[in-house]
């Protein structure tokens, strides 16, 4: 069953178009229409739900800015750096293999929940071990005292695991209506408790850090009520060793994705001080907004490929990838008139910085908007070694710009290369869509289904 007609949307076949019998164009465009219209009703709450938590992470920022200031902003930053940086790398593909396994099981979904959250409890617990390593050897000169709250950051790391296979389960089985709402609330828990603690004056960087743990436990807390199992933790089906074998054909993709995604904040962690780091981290929400409908098409992207059965239309791949491209661009023209006085207006003067990093990041987001759509889709066609390959050159090409252009421009040497490498990733996976769709020009199009969301 479709993601659209589990949301009550109705599915609507390709038509089958003989010009010898005489099917009329305009039938032809309007069943097109339907199935459009159909597909954007079932995007649209994933894609709302989406907007909204970026709308509670810009309140969150704007807390956390306003009352640490820049540099503790920035040491914030780095305390939660690699945490943030292995938390999908560390589910080790697990989530996409939950979701295939959820969209195809008969009846009831509880054998697989039990077994999803001990594979997030393995694949945390393992995460957790790796990054408590590198606080203790892998952190710049001067900022090694933060070291233990960075240890503490990742105790959060089982509990998100267990929750985001859980998030896996409801969006493999269509329920949205859980999936949704599990999200926004996981997403709201930490900007209410900076709130409670911002009103207080309470609010420091190991204040935020403490916050960090009963924030995760509520998202989490939130997807065990809304259950159906009052036994979690009894053993399930499939195995735990069975699931995590299967997430590992992902692993290699969901870690280039990483990888590349975050290496900008890698970058800026070891290439600048935490006044800059504070500066930047600021800047890059402030951007991100152009990320966010690409975030919500990709999860029904994945599925588009995964459907397609070796078919696939250049002519509709064609027309999609100019659409999401002059979205792209046509929104970052007018972003970039307004972003100034946004960034003065949430995080105050003190990021008056910031404006200029934004501004150098803006290229960069509308080229990484279609990525993550293109790579979306090659998942769902089983060649996400594609999206691996983009991403290595990228990144590559990121490295090479920041290194050379630190030397006459620092303040702005992360944010270009950030650019330059989504620029040229998104070249070499476009042209990887163009070519899949040439060879498999023949034969119908595809349905828009669901692949793992954050």
């Amino acid at each position: 069953m479709s993601v659209a007609s589990k949301l009550g949307a109705t599915a609507i076949a390709d038509p089958i178009v003989d010009c010898r019998d005489g099917v009329a164009r305009g039938d032809v465009a309007q069943s097109l229409g339907q199935r459009l219209a159909a597909k954007v009703l079932a995007m649209a709450p994933t894609l709302a739900s989406s907007f909204f938590l970026f709308a509670i992470f810009v309140v969150q920022g704007a807390l956390l800015g306003r009352t640490l200031k820049p540099e503790g902003r920035g040491e914030y930053a780095t305390v939660i750096t690699y945490t943030r940086f292995l938390t999908y790398i560390g589910l080790l593909g697990v989530n996409y293999a939950i979701i295939r396994r959820a969209a195809t099981t008969q009846g009831g979904l509880i054998d697989l929940s039990r077994t999803a959250i001990r594979a997030g409890l393995i694949s945390g617990f393992l995460t957790l071990l790796v990054v408590a390593i590198l606080s203790f050897v892998a952190l710049p000169q001067g900022k090694e005292h933060l070291a233990l709250l960075s240890i503490l950051c990742a105790t959060t790391l089982p509990w998100e695991h267990v929750r985001l296979n859980l998030n896996a389960v409801d969006q493999g089985s269509g329920y949205f209506a859980r999936f949704n709402a599990g999200r926004l609330v996981a997403g709201a828990a930490m900007p209410m408790l900076l709130l409670i603690f911002w009103l207080t004056g309470g609010l420091s960087v190991a204040a935020a850090t403490y916050l960090l743990i009963p924030a995760t436990l509520i998202g989490l807390a939130f997807r065990l009520l809304w259950s159906e199992d009052r036994r979690p933790w009894r053993k399930g089906r499939p195995g735990t060793l069975t699931l995590l074998r299967e997430g590992m054909p992902f692993a290699p993709s969901q870690a280039g994705s990483d990888l590349f995604n975050k290496l900008d904040s890698m970058l800026i962690l070891w290439l600048a001080t935490s006044a800059t780091q504070g500066l930047y981290v600021a800047a890059v929400p402030a951007v991100q907004i152009l990320a966010v409908a690409p975030e919500a098409l990709a999860v029904f992207a994945f599925n588009a490929g995964a459907k397609s059965q070796g078919r696939g239309r250049l002519r509709h791949c064609l027309m999609l990838a100019g659409g999401l491209l002059a979205f792209q661009v046509l929104s970052a023209l007018i972003y970039s008139l307004v972003v100034g006085r946004l960034i003065l207006l949430v995080y105050g003067n003190d990021f008056y910085g910031a404006v200029a990093l934004a501004l150098a990041l803006l290229p960069g987001l509308v080229f990484q908007g279609c990525t993550i759509v293109a790579d979306g889709y090659l998942r769902g066609r089983g060649k996400a070694a594609a999206g691996i390959h983009a991403r290595l050159f990228g990144a590559a090409v990121m490295c090479t710009a920041a290194f050379m252009l630190y030397r006459i421009r620092p303040e702005l040497a992360v944010p270009i290369a950030a650019s330059l490498g989504n620029c040229v990733s998104a070249l070499w996976i476009g042209g990887a869509v163009f070519i899949d769709a040439k060879k498999n020009s023949r034969g119908g199009g595809v349905e828009l289904a669901e692949a793992p969301a954050r």
